[in-house]
């Protein structure tokens, strides 16, 4: 383990894995370094690189006496994630994934707002662009608004104006106390963000662009050798947050019917493409598992032969549900 520290503990920890990042890393930590807010660390975390990330990552901490550098064996990005907020110094963390990059003043807007509105945790605008820069997807995302823990709580349940990215926020570091990202596990800010919410004071989110998410095609994200696996974890992970939403107290009995009805379909979906694209040892365990859970989550033995139905049911729900019972 190599580390570079400075004498005095930041406010600001930010951490950023690097893992066969060559191409990428440069940009990443010039967006970092050229921060106006200057009271942070950078934990700077190779991940077992094969290529040339940890000969610049050692010259990145040698040119920079706030970048700390930490080089293990690989153990995933989740992992990695875990070991960057154990060696964090600073009351205030911020993840930047090392393909992305930041808006000059984004740790300062981010730091103002959550300290303005003694929130837990900030969020800003973030555009996601290809290799070119040119914007390839838009995501709807909210202006300014301060927000009570059931307020951040549902937005980020149903993934849609709040996403759950670990990157584009700042969190209080308390708020990972017994909170950890799943090692091993793709996927692995889905599972942890709206547990991150469900302990916050406050939520504070800005119209003020601060993240450039950056889509490649050979990314863990994108990367087809993935997709059966991500599938997988992803059933499991859809069905966590319903255990969750279910036990939190945060949600009315007409949102938490209209999250299991978004359960259910989130599930059934992913099965019929595992069933459709994975090998016969994914379908058959796709398979049990959907049925489990999909019988917990409805409150009734699901078995094989319901998956069709209860799929074009709950469409009919979805729409009921939205149009007459949701606030």
């Amino acid at each position: 383990m190599e580390r570079h520290q400075a004498d005095t503990a930041p406010k600001l920890s930010i951490i950023i894995p690097a893992y066969n990042v060559e191409r990428f890393l440069d940009k990443c930590l010039e967006s970092v370094v050229q921060q106006t807010y200057t009271d942070f660390e950078v934990l700077l975390i190779n991940d077992g690189s094969t290529d040339s990330t940890l000969m610049m990552c050692r010259e990145w901490g040698d040119r920079d006496p706030r970048i700390r550098l930490i080089s293990q064996e690989n153990k995933g990005l989740a992992e990695t994630r875990n070991v960057g907020i154990r060696a964090a110094r600073g009351t205030l963390l911020m993840f930047v994934d090392s393909d992305d990059y930041l808006e000059p003043h984004a740790a300062e807007i981010l730091v103002h707002c959550l300290e303005t509105e003694d929130a837990d945790v900030a969020i800003g605008r973030f555009v996601s662009e290809d290799l070119q820069g040119r914007k390839d997807k838009h995501y709807a995302q909210l202006g300014n608004r301060v927000m009570t823990p059931a307020e951040a709580y549902l937005k980020v349940l149903f993934d849609r104006e709040v996403k759950s990215f670990a990157w584009g926020k700042v969190y209080r570091r308390e708020l990972f106390d017994e909170v950890t990202y799943p090692a091993g596990k793709l996927l692995e800010d889905y599972m942890t963000t709206y547990r991150l919410f469900a302990k916050a004071r406050r939520v504070v989110t800005t119209r003020s662009l601060v993240y450039h998410y950056v889509q490649r095609p050979n990314s863990i994200m994108h990367e087809k050798l993935y997709s059966a696996d991500r599938d997988m974890t992803f059933l499991g992970a859809v069905y966590a947050r319903f255990v969750h939403a279910r036990a939190s107290g945060f949600l009315t009995p007409r949102q938490l019917a209209l999250f299991r009805v978004k359960t259910e379909r989130r599930l059934l979906r992913t099965y019929f493409t595992i069933a459709r694209f994975g090998d016969s040892v994914a379908a058959k365990d796709s398979l049990r598992d959907v049925c489990r859970y999909m019988s917990d989550v409805s409150a009734r033995e699901v078995n094989s032969g319901d998956l069709r139905r209860l799929w074009r049911w709950s469409r009919l729900r979805k729409v009921w549900l939205a149009l007459f019972f949701w606030h």
